[in-house]
């Protein structure tokens, strides 16, 4: 019974990914190492969340996105990584939002923060993005994204 379930999860939540494209399903954080062949979950997050879910979809041939959710009452951040370099992310790309000495780029928007770039030696690219009633600084978004970085 359990197998026949467990396969059946297996199964709906590869439908979701090829066929629907998406993000209808709540994964556990650790379907994407086995679904989609990228296991890149950060050591270090700002808050205390009290719910945490991945997505999965496709973003073109051979491309998926994974984006891992960690939320609480006053904070919301989600972590996207490609697995494959996009052109819908070049709003982001410029010199002037890039943290020096760093491969790192930055823009805040109102109550958004966004940290991004793409992984030397590889075609994946990561997106951070920190929606908080609270104050939380770049310096804490920054450490996000190194315990990202530095697997």
């Amino acid at each position: 019974m359990k197998k026949s379930l467990s396969y059946s999860l297996v199964l709906l939540g590869i439908i979701s990914i090829l066929v629907l494209n998406v993000p209808i399903i709540h994964f556990p954080m650790n379907t994407p190492k086995y679904l989609a062949n990228i296991d890149s979950k950060p050591s270090y997050i700002p808050f205390k969340d009290t719910k945490r879910y991945s997505t999965i979809i496709s973003c073109g041939r051979n491309c998926l996105e994974v984006n891992y959710q960690y939320k609480n009452e006053n904070s919301h951040l989600s972590i996207l990584i490609t697995d494959k370099t996009s052109a819908s992310s070049d709003f982001i790309w410029g010199e002037s939002k890039k943290i020096k000495n760093s491969k790192f780029f930055y823009e805040k928007r109102k109550d958004k923060q966004l940290i991004a770039w793409r992984e030397a030696g590889t075609e994946q690219e990561f997106f951070i993005k920190l929606e908080s009633k609270k104050k939380i600084g770049k310096k804490e978004l920054i450490k996000v994204a190194e315990s990202l970085s530095n697997k």
